[in-house]
């Protein structure tokens, strides 16, 4: 069965209400989420059907996009009145 974005969407939503504040390395924020996945089920069982593999490096990825995000946001935010 195949994920979404969706499932992925749902996913960052819970992680950022739980872990995103936290100074976890990018490794080690996407093994938390690889862990939600394969102990919740409630997230998606698409997602519990990837391989640990796919689920990390397709969490790292998003999480360095994320990342950057931010990283790029907080500057215009700090010169901002």
């Amino acid at each position: 069965m195949p994920y979404t974005v969706e499932d992925i969407d749902d996913l960052f939503f819970l992680y950022r209400q739980v872990a995103c504040n936290t100074a976890l390395s990018v490794d080690a924020r996407a093994g938390y989420l690889t862990a939600v996945v394969r102990m919740d089920r409630q997230i998606a069982n698409s997602l519990d059907c990837q391989p640990d593999e796919t689920l990390v490096a397709l969490f790292r990825e998003r999480l360095v996009a994320e990342d950057g995000q931010r990283a790029t946001s907080r500057p215009s935010a700090a010169k901002s009145p």
